[in-house]
């Protein structure tokens, strides 16, 4: 598990164009602790991930902005390679980006 501070959650829905079945799923938005500090960048670089549409039911009662513990598992990737899948988030505490509260 890790900390992921969650920006924003957006359900999709489209068609895959070689089957036309129906897809749908939850674009997350967010910024984790992985630092690009260097002689040529600086800060946190946002990532956008999908998850599961089933995710949707618990994500829209979330405040977000909000940090959150991201729960991951491992999946078989492009090449063989290892990939990260999200599989659960839960809110530590909602954040107050602009002071609006």
């Amino acid at each position: 598990m890790s900390k992921l501070l969650v920006l924003s959650a957006d359900v999709w829905n489209m068609t895959d164009e070689n089957t036309g079945q129906p897809m749908s799923g939850v674009s997350v938005w967010g910024v984790n602790q992985y630092r690009t500090d260097s002689a040529d960048a600086r800060g946190c670089k946002p990532i956008k991930f999908s998850l599961d549409i089933k995710m949707w039911d618990k994500i829209k009662g979330m405040t977000l902005p909000a940090i959150c513990e991201a729960q991951y598992d491992v999946r078989p990737a492009a090449q063989g390679k290892a990939g990260l899948t999200v599989v659960d988030l839960k809110v530590i505490k909602p954040v107050d980006l602009f002071g609006n509260a």
